[in-house]
């Protein structure tokens, strides 16, 4: 006797109870399924003693099987027969699958190599698909609107069946192992694929494109995946182990889906589809073999639709309403209160910092050699681009005025160097202050209240603070060549702390932390760390 091995709820009445089916079939099995009236709490029986029935997904109709290989379409509650009984003995107890409404009916070729879509009202109509050449079929998914049909095959290929006009369109997935499941969004917009080798993937229907960059690859066989448009979140589950992947956000440059850090413990004993998962309560349940159950919350999306630049500035500037988003050469403003984002802007060459200054109201950006300011409403350039001396290596902005100091890399007596020059963002203009650093700098940070800089430089250089404005010198910490500054800052009352620790690896756990007022120089303060 077969277990069941798949349960579906039709609504909150019904529920679809699948017994175990043979590996080689296609999946999700939908024969030897039972509909179960959960109010009543008893089996709706099939019309016809000594058949199995495959229910359609809205467990309105169903296809009735005898043992005479005989097939015939029912209406279910109340039964009735709606098509004449049909001899299949080539493909009869293999895979089938009734749309909603009884609107179609699919079935596996005789040899696995294909399907066909036949009138459940008239089961000897029968018109082939045209599926690409060796298509076995490995897995069956209608769409919830029951306009789509996917067929995932042995060679890792899915195609797109239009159940109106027949048209079948094919996803661009690499070469790899059988297809397992696959799964629709809740809008349809959104079709998840996981096969044997372990990698799962998501397109969008209607462009056919990846949803991301790469490939999410699990370290488990995905036996079932189910994925949420709205969430932007991809569930795959084998087995016991349970993988969750966040979809992100669309835009001119696909990125790679995240796999979250969390997820429900793997049970030890687990059957083959031992997973529901329900996106619009989100909430997931498990079953083990020992009879345990266990219900999970899924994690709600809490990240924003965007992407910082490549470079991180000396200062992150937050006014709690808006973010920037950055790809590649194009940016756009984000809102974090549910608003709709901005437009796209592309710049010339590849973006490497971009902030948002004078209280959120200006955008700066870098590309190549040149500055873009840009009004952070309009998205208009407020003047030409400025010309730079080269690429910079650092910027700090000023949120508190219009500030801008960036650091270029130069060459001077002693070696490499930095050379930090100040610009007006509302004019534009370059200022002549500026100040020649020994480099590489491995900080340039701003201090809380806006008016010091703090530039910290190699084992042999110095860690300086400069006025932010005018980049004067206001004192200057000289390191100890075997015992260099590792990281500053500033604390959140302006005071400036130290870590200073051996350039000897055997000895860099023994680090130094000092208190040191650059007013005159003085250490305030020296503790040993462990």
């Amino acid at each position: 006797m077969r277990a069941p091995r798949l349960l579906r709820f039709v609504d909150n009445q019904h529920l679809r109870v699948t017994l175990d089916w043979p590996d080689y079939l296609a999946n999700p099995g939908n024969g030897d399924t039972y509909l179960i009236d959960l109010e009543r709490a008893e089996v709706i029986e099939p019309p016809i003693a000594y058949s199995d029935a495959i229910f359609s997904a809205d467990g309105k109709h169903a296809l009735v099987r005898t043992q005479e290989r005989t097939i015939q379409t029912w209406q279910v509650g109340p039964w009735k027969a709606l098509s004449a009984r049909v001899s299949q003995p080539t493909n009869w107890d293999l895979p089938w699958l009734l749309g909603r409404d009884a609107r179609f009916a699919v079935a596996v070729l005789g040899t696995q190599f294909g399907v066909e879509l036949r009138n459940p009202l008239d089961l000897d109509k029968a018109s082939a698909i045209a599926m690409p050449d060796g298509t076995t079929v490995h897995a069956l998914m209608e769409s919830n609107n029951g306009t789509m049909i996917a067929v995932g095959d042995g060679r890792g290929r899915v195609s797109l069946v239009d159940a109106g006009t027949r048209a079948v369109h094919s996803l661009q997935l690499p070469s790899g192992s059988a297809v397992k499941w696959i799964s629709f969004s809740e809008d349809d917009a959104w079709i998840a694929v996981v096969r044997a080798d372990g990698g799962a993937f998501a397109f969008d229907v209607a462009t056919r494109q990846p949803l991301n960059a790469g490939l999410m690859l699990n370290d488990f066989e995905p036996r079932q995946v189910a994925i949420s448009h709205a969430e932007r979140l991809l569930v795959a589950a084998g087995s016991g182990a349970i993988s969750l992947w966040r979809i992100a956000e669309s835009g001119p440059i696909p990125l790679e889906a995240t796999r979250l850090p969390t997820s429900p413990t793997r049970v030890m004993r687990a059957g083959t589809n031992s997973v529901g998962v329900s996106m619009s309560k989100g909430l997931l349940a498990t079953a083990s073999m020992d009879g345990e159950v266990r219900l999970w919350r899924l994690p709600s999306a809490v990240n924003l639709p965007a992407r910082a630049a490549m470079q991180i500035p000396g200062i992150l500037y937050y006014d709690g309403s808006q973010v920037l988003d950055v790809a590649y050469d194009q940016l756009r403003v984000v809102s974090t209160r549910g608003q709709s984002s901005g437009e796209w802007v592309r710049l010339p060459q590849p973006i490497a910092f971009a902030e948002l200054v004078d209280g959120g109201k200006v955008i700066i950006a870098s590309a190549g050699a040149a500055l873009h300011v840009l009004d952070a409403k309009t998205m208009r350039a407020r003047y030409p681009a400025i010309e730079l001396p080269a690429n910079p290596l650092r910027l700090v902005a000023n949120p508190r005025n219009a500030n801008l100091v960036l650091a270029f890399a130069g060459n001077g007596p002693q070696g490499f160097e930095e050379h930090l020059i100040e610009y007006d963002v509302h004019s534009g203009k370059r200022l002549p202050a500026g100040i020649v650093l020994r480099g590489p700098l491995r900080q340039l940070e701003l201090s809380p209240d806006g008016t010091r800089l703090l530039a910290s430089g190699p084992p042999n250089g110095s860690t300086d603070v400069i006025s932010s404005h005018g980049l004067n010198l206001l004192g200057r910490f000289s390191h100890d060549p075997e015992r260099p500054v590792s990281w500053a800052s500033f604390s959140a009352d302006g005071e400036l702390w130290f870590t200073a620790r051996s350039v000897d690896e055997a000895l860099a756990e023994e680090a130094d932390l000092i208190r040191w007022k650059a007013e005159n120089g003085a250490v305030l303060e020296r503790r040993q760390l462990p």
